[in-house]
């Protein structure tokens, strides 16, 4: 009974899973929380990382434009984990064009903290794209990829293949999470088998990537009405504003200075880039 009321708190309140559960500071997505904000004019949407993860809590679709080196695949891995804990059975499908792009950026960032998941699940276990949690048991002792408690990874393609459409619309549960990584490369006949497949209350869709114009499908889903749009800019990462390297290898302001200097302020790239604003041009 208390493990059951606990998990209700943590499923609408992310960030004190991450502190309590998890064992991470959540200055890391309320960027807020460092402080020296009080003066600063936001660029981008304010504190954007766990104003997203709140709406995803709250079970609303999240499309994220952002600038590079914000911390998008540091978050998501996190947000499966958040997911597959808070949510027995739960299902997470995690998506990209690319096989590389999971498996070299949110799937390398998952198996990184996979011990502290472990620590909180002992019979978890982690191969190439699956995280099971635990299996369920279906009829015949039989265990079921499908009706596992897991997260996969689901590589979509650049184009609009019958077979990655099908499959996109295969995937079904109670408690689901879609994320769209990297979505500005996906075909919108995927994006529109997943949206047509999350139909449940507990079907949740969180899509990011750097914009590419503003007719790409990331920008498209975000004014559609259907997610809330959240946009996530460099200026507004803690680096910056306390002007100094408090994550490493994230966004630098010398490395906004070179881009400013080799594209131009006004350049559609260093917008998309650096600001995490579509340009109405790719």
């Amino acid at each position: 009974m208390v493990k059951r009321k606990q998990m209700e708190y943590y499923r609408h309140d992310p960030l004190a899973w991450l502190e309590e559960r998890f064992g991470e500071d959540p200055k890391s997505f309320e960027w807020t929380k460092w402080g020296c904000y009080e003066g600063h004019t936001w660029d981008g949407d304010i504190d954007p990382i766990s104003t997203a993860w709140r709406h995803a809590a709250n079970r609303k679709w999240v499309a994220v434009e952002s600038a590079t080196g914000t911390g998008k695949t540091f978050w998501l891995a996190r947000l499966v984990y958040w997911f597959l804990d808070v949510y027995e059975d739960a299902l997470v499908v995690t998506s990209a064009p690319k096989e590389d792009q999971l498996k070299l950026n949110l799937w390398a960032e998952m198996e990184k903290e996979f011990h502290k998941f472990k620590a909180l699940r002992p019979d978890a276990g982690l191969h190439y794209l699956n995280l099971r949690v635990k299996d369920i048991k279906t009829k015949g002792d039989k265990k079921s990829l499908q009706k596992s408690w897991q997260a996969v990874g689901f590589v979509a393609g650049t184009g609009a293949s019958e077979d990655s459409t099908t499959k996109a619309r295969g995937f079904h549960r109670e408690n689901m999470l879609i994320i769209l990584e990297e979505c500005s490369g996906l075909h919108e006949a995927i994006i529109n088998a997943f949206k047509n497949t999350s139909t449940g209350g507990n079907n949740i869709i969180v899509a990011v990537g750097n914009p590419n114009s503003q007719t790409d499908p990331l920008h498209q889903l975000a004014i559609s009405g259907a997610a809330e749009p959240i946009r996530i800019s460099a200026y507004d990462f803690p680096n910056i504003v306390l002007d100094k390297e408090v994550v490493a290898g994230a966004v630098t302001r010398a490395s906004i200075d070179r881009r400013k200097k080799e594209y131009g302020e006004d350049s559609p790239l260093f917008e998309a880039m650096v600001r995490g604003k579509s340009p109405t041009q790719s």
